[in-house]
Parts: C-alpha cells; sequence; structure tokens
C-alpha cells in the first residue's frame, strides 16, 4: 500500500470498529479494488456482512475463499457469509476441505439450513421442485436450475439429485456437476447413475473421487504434455481442452470407455485417419463419436 491507500485502510478500520458497517464498506470497496490483500477483503466482506449485504459479501469473500480456510475464525466467516446468502451446498463443499473443523463449521450450516425450512419453506419447496423436474427443460435452463439448487438444504439437494442421476433427460454434463458437488462430502449413500452407454450404474456417493485424481486422467494429461507442451504448444492447448470436456462427460466411469489411454489419445489427435484402426482406437473412436453429438446437440 502506498502513503493513501494506508490512510484508506486506518479510516476502514476505524469505521469497523465504530460500528459504521456501510460507509467502512463503501470506502473498503474502493481500497480492494486497489490493492491485493487478504486484510482488505477480510475487512470487506465482514463490513457488508454486517451491512446485511450477504450476496456482496460472498461474492467478495469467495474471490479469495483459500485464504479464508487458512485460520478457522476466517473459515467461519466465510461459513455465516455463505449460510446468509443460502448457499449451502457451497458452505458444505467448504467445510469438506477443512475436515479438522468440521465439528465447529458443520453445525453452523445445519442451524442455517433448518433455519430455511422454518421460516422459508415455500422457498426451499419451490426450488427443490424446479430442481427436481430441471430434465424437462433446455440444458441452459438445466444449468440455471442446478445453480439455484446450491441453496438448498442437504437433505433437499439431495434427493433431487438421486432422482436427476437416474433421469435419462438430465444432461450428461448436469448429472456429471450433480455427482462434482456431492464428491467431497463424502455421503455413505448408494445412488444409481444413467450414464453414457444408456445403462444404469449404481456406486457408494462416499466413493467418489475427483476426477483429477483418477489414474486414467492423470496418465492422458501426462502423455499430452510430454508430447505436446514444448513442441506444439497450441497443440498442447487444444487438446488439453478437448480432452477435459471428455472427462467431465465420461465422469465418473471414465474407465468403462477408456481403457487404453494410447488408443484414447491415437482417436483424438488423429481422428483415426493417420493411426492403425486397431480394435482400441476404434473402441475409443465409438466413444468420442457420442460425447461429440453430444456436444454438438448443446450447441444447437
Amino acid at each position: 500500500m502506498d502513503t493513501k491507500q494506508k490512510e484508506q485502510w486506518q479510516q476502514g478500520s476505524k469505521l469497523l470498529k465504530k460500528g459504521q458497517f456501510h460507509e467502512a464498506a463503501a470506502l473498503l470497496d474502493r481500497l480492494n479494488n486497489q490493492v491485493d490483500d487478504f486484510r482488505v477483503n477480510l475487512a470487506l466482506t465482514f463490513a457488508e456482512y454486517q451491512d446485511q449485504q450477504y450476496l456482496r459479501a460472498r461474492q467478495i469473500a469467495e474471490e479469495r475463499a483459500a485464504d479464508y480456510l487458512k485460520t478457522l475464525k476466517d473459515a467461519e466467516l466465510l461459513i455465516n457469509v455463505e449460510i446468509a446468502d443460502q448457499q449451502f451446498m457451497t458452505a458444505r463443499r467448504q467445510i469438506a476441505m477443512v475436515r479438522q473443523w468440521q465439528e465447529q463449521l458443520l453445525p453452523l450450516v445445519e442451524a442455517g439450513e433448518q433455519k430455511a425450512e422454518t421460516t422459508m419453506m415455500t422457498s426451499v419447496k419451490t426450488r427443490w421442485r424446479e430442481f427436481y423436474h430441471l430434465g424437462d427443460k433446455s440444458f441452459r435452463e438445466q444449468q440455471q436450475r442446478l445453480l439455484a439448487a446450491s441453496r438448498l438444504p442437504l437433505p433437499y439437494y439431495l434427493k433431487g439429485a438421486l432422482f436427476l442421476l437416474r433421469d435419462p433427460f438430465t444432461n450428461p454434463l448436469i448429472r456429471s456437476s450433480i455427482l462434482e458437488t456431492l464428491q467431497p462430502l463424502k455421503i455413505e449413500r448408494q445412488a444409481k447413475v444413467y450414464w453414457l452407454d444408456e445403462q444404469e450404474h449404481e456406486l457408494n456417493l462416499a466413493q467418489l473421487q475427483p476426477i483429477d485424481s483418477l489414474p486414467v486422467v492423470q496418465q492422458l494429461r501426462q502423455m499430452v504434455e510430454t508430447r505436446y507442451r514444448d513442441k506444439d504448444p497450441v497443440s498442447y492447448q487444444t487438446i488439453s481442452r478437448e480432452l477435459n470436456l471428455q472427462f467431465i462427460y465420461l465422469y465418473p466411469f471414465l474407465s468403462l470407455a477408456i481403457d487404453e489411454p494410447k488408443s484414447w489419445l491415437s482417436a483424438l489427435t488423429s481422428s483415426g485417419n493417420m493411426v492403425q484402426r486397431d480394435e482400441g482406437v476404434e473402441k475409443a473412436l465409438r466413444w468420442q463419436r457420442r460425447i461429440n453429438r453430444l456436444v454438438t446437440r448443446i450447441s444447437h
């Protein structure tokens, strides 16, 4: 901070101590736009929270969520801000990243959810019904309803999710997003998932792993990096983006489609035109064409 910015910081801090949260937020907001300082972000979040500007407080805090999760005190502020904005599922995912403080933080979310069920039951049920029936809508509308569902208490979200995971009309990207949302929560619950092979597959939600941790994902990324990163950076970026999209479509059953990573990469990078069309490549091409059809369907 330069001299003027330090003066703003001191003035903002004084306003906070006096309980003049609206005035403090206005001043600290200007300062936050000028400097990259977690102390300013933290103070601004607190000011907006105390001024009952919950959406704004959450947006500011989530810009530096990782910093908030370094101490219990700051994590409590982040969770309280998210609860105030009814982002219950987001708050639960944050807590999953700091399991050492679950005993202190989870009761905050549970109390917030119970309050929402008591004081806003009509809104909760409306949001739940819209989530439950999102398969009837366009992809864009499904995305919007999924985003709104993050405001649902966990029991409502889970009930809707278990139905949507089996609904053939739920877009595969939406099913994947639901699973990625539930993954860190480690919920001991069996679920059935309608997958790209048009079959149902059963899994335990507690055993879901992040996409980035899956061996087949790590192996393919390493292969692409070794082959392209230094020699052809443009192709490296293009292939990496396409691979990441394929991983999302195939999650969580990637190994059912990608049993030979080398064949998968050969099919992806040559479209099968300049590579020996063995059984592994043919299988990879069939899966990739299926994914491409789904991608095309969204864009039209």
